[in-house]
């Protein structure tokens, strides 16, 4: 299981960019079904490791505007408050529940951080 979530972030922070216009996007391991099974800590360390691959993804090319945008809008949550902003989103689109799981966080991410 470690090693899923491991390879999960590295894959998501070599994705090369995080744009939300990008129709370049692998599923990873992990989709929303999958997540949705795991206990309360793996699912809120899924979720910081792949936030922490975005934020970490302009050292391979992403636009550090965005990164900084995330990483400024994410600062001050906790866990419990990321894990709620990613659940909020699974609940609204279970349509998207057999997407993979960084795609559905970064939707997550996105409604919160961008369209606001």
């Amino acid at each position: 299981m470690r090693r899923i979530i491991i390879l999960a972030v590295i894959l998501v922070a070599c994705s090369g960019s995080v744009s939300a216009e990008s129709d370049r996007y692998w599923p990873g391991f992990v989709n929303g079904n999958m997540w949705r099974d795991w206990p309360l800590n793996v699912r809120i360390s899924y979720i910081f490791g792949t936030v922490d691959g975005f934020l970490y993804s302009n050292t391979f090319g992403a636009n550090e505007n965005i990164t900084g945008l995330i990483q400024n809008c994410l600062a001050d949550n906790e866990g419990e408050q990321m894990l709620a902003i990613v659940e909020q989103y699974m609940r609204d689109h279970p349509d998207n529940w057999n997407e993979g799981m960084n795609h559905n966080v970064w939707w997550a991410i996105y409604d919160v951080c961008f369209k606001a």
